[in-house]
Order: structure tokens, then sequence, then C-alpha cells
């Protein structure tokens, strides 16, 4: 998501440059100097932006645009959709041709910032000039330094034999790093159908059981979205939300698993304990009728939902543990008045009390 909000940032302020009349460069805002580094102008950017431009900036004004910054001289932003890398242009808030004449442009929906990994799938799928897998990365960080044995657990359409094999595996570990979670294929994270429940498929849920009844020293990864891991999480030591982490996947995960790098994530929805307990279920607006879903939340929207009917989720919304530990002191409520009324703004210190660098979110 940082990578994706940074080349949003780095098209705003080329575009933002061009509309800069002719002026000596010493007079311009770093972030309208295009002889300064472009980590410089975006980091001078994101200072003078407000939380509500930031968010227009990611987010979209129609399927293709993005909204005008008028302040910051940054214009509206149009892009195209698809996988081909260039396509013809459509209209705003349809996906049908526009007519243009000199439309083709580069392929990128402007709301796909808003999504939770590049690849989603479909037209959203990327085929990367490589791919570090999590075997690879775990080898490339410890080397000759540890034995690593890898046993594929499951499979589709696998069979008996593939578990067997992985039980056996990780009884005779040290340490079970089991991966696992969702992919592209449909009904699960992908384009044009919707996930039928939150289990983990190809019977992972049972597999994890197995495999921490022979070692409970067991570290479980999931790649893709949510999913139930009642049956198995409160028998596991540790669990790493992996999303899908891109080409260089593997590395990052190995950094993180051996403590070079704090993960510092939090958790950008609310994970329910099981699908029963989300509102479009309990409210039964889900499937619909003839491909329609009215969602009768309201205001009760992720967490809300669960803080008003006093649901407990398996992880709340902004849930994330770290390798160090965070003190906050000094909170004061300081009063100001805005365009449309009076504000109040939360201010408070916080420390890294720990030994390890880390980010943490309040």
């Amino acid at each position: 998501m940082k990578n994706q909000f940074f080349s949003a940032i780095a098209t705003a302020l080329s575009i933002a440059a061009m509309n800069v009349q002719m002026v000596h460069a010493a007079d311009l805002a770093p972030y309208l100097n295009p002889n300064q580094p472009l980590e410089i102008r975006v980091e001078d950017l994101l200072s003078r932006l407000t939380l509500e431009e930031k968010i227009s900036i990611i987010h979209a004004d129609s399927k293709f645009s993005t909204a005008v910054i008028p302040r910051l001289g940054i214009p509206k932003r149009w892009l195209s959709d698809g996988p081909h890398g260039v396509r013809e242009d459509v209209g705003p808030d349809t996906w049908q041709p526009a007519g243009h004449t000199d439309d083709f442009s580069t392929a990128m929906p402007a709301g796909i910032c808003l999504a939770a990994t590049w690849n989603g799938g479909e037209s959203s799928e990327i085929k990367a000039f490589y791919e570090i897998t999590p075997l690879q990365g775990l080898i490339n960080r410890v080397g000759q330094r540890a034995n690593i044995t890898f046993s594929e657990g499951y499979r589709t359409n696998g069979d008996a034999s593939l578990t067997e094999n992985a039980v056996a595996a990780a009884k005779s570990a040290d340490v079970v790093i089991f991966i696992g979670g969702l992919n592209h294929d449909p009904g699960f994270d992908c384009e044009g159908s919707d996930r039928i429940d939150l289990k983990l498929p190809y019977g992972q849920d049972e597999l994890i059981q197995k495999i921490v009844t022979a070692n409970p020293r067991t570290i479980v990864v999931l790649d893709g979205t949510m999913v139930e891991m009642n049956s198995w999480l409160n028998k596991i030591p540790a669990l790493l939300q992996a999303w899908y982490p891109g080409m260089e996947g593997g590395n990052a995960l190995a950094g993180i698993l051996f403590g070079d790098v704090n993960p510092s994530g939090k958790l950008p929805a609310t994970f329910p304990k099981k699908l029963s307990d989300s509102p479009a279920q309990v409210l039964g607006a889900y499937p619909g009728t003839n491909g329609t879903v009215t969602y009768m939340e309201g205001l009760l929207v992720g967490y809300r939902w669960f803080d008003t009917k006093n649901i407990e989720p398996e992880f709340p919304f902004g849930f994330g543990l770290s390798y160090t530990t965070f003190a906050y002191s000094n909170l004061k409520l300081v009063e100001s008045t805005g365009t449309n009324g009076p504000l109040v703004t939360a201010q408070f210190e916080i420390k890294n009390t720990g030994d390890v660098a880390g980010a943490e979110v309040a």
C-alpha cells in the first residue's frame, strides 16, 4: 500500500510540475521543483496535505479519475483500466468506450490504490519479472546455518499422502513454518465471484491441526485475505498475516520471521471469528436478489458493527503486534475552528521503549 501511495503521489507531482508557470527553481516549493530528488518532493508534499487530501489522491472521484487539489496545484488525474498495458479510454463511471482518438494510456484504474494487493487475479493479475517464494527467502536468509526441509502439505485435488508426509516432516523438525492461506482460484480472492465462506481451502484447517499436534512449535503464515481460524489459533505460538506480498515476498517474510524487520503492521479490517458474525450475514443481505445486494447496516460498517452489537472479533480493526513496546504520554485536546465549525484535535507523545526499531499507529 505504501508503494501504491508513493506512486500516486509521484504521478501527482509530475502533473503539478507541468502546471507551474516558468519561475526560478529557488522560488518553487520543493514538491513543485523538478530539480529536487523525488523522495524530497514526496515528503514535502505529504507534509502539506491534509488527511482528506491524502485520501483523495489514492481514492477517486470516478472509476478512472482522482479528485482535484486546487490549493496545491494538483489537477485531476485520468487513468485507464485493464490488464493490457494500454487500452481504449472509457467514460466516467462506465465501462463503455469514450470514443476518443488519442486516449491510449497506461492501464490503471484510479481506485486500485484502495485494494489490499496489486495482484487480485483475473484482470488485476500481474506477471512478475521473478518471484521469491517463502522457501527461497528462508534459504537465502539462513544459508548453511540450518537445515530446511520442505514438505508440500496440500494442493488442489491433493491426496492424503501429502498430509501424512507433512505431518511426518513436522514431527522431526525443531520448528515448523506453515505457509498457507488463499489464492486467486474461483471462489477465493478472485474477480467475478464471491467467497461462499471464510474457511481455508484444500483441507488446510485439518492439516494445521495435525501439524500442531505433531509439533506445537508451529508458526502459521497466511497469504490472502481473512479466514476463520478458531479451530487452531489458540494452539499455535505465532501467526503472521502476509496478504499477497509480491515479488520479494519470500525475502520480506524471512526478514520478519528472523527479527531483522519489525512488521509493525495494523489490520485494515475487522477479522470476525466466524462468517455469521458479519453484518451482511446477520441481516440476510447477501447474496441478494437477481445479482443485486443491498447492504443494510447503515453506519455500522466494519468495526462499528462489532462494537455496537458487542460481538467479539477474532482480531479488531487496527490490531497488530510488534517486536518492541511503546509508551504514550502527555495526552491533550487542542481546540480550533475549521470550515465547518469547532474542531478538537487529540495530541500526545509516543516513545519506543523497547530495543527494536518499529512503527506504531494510534
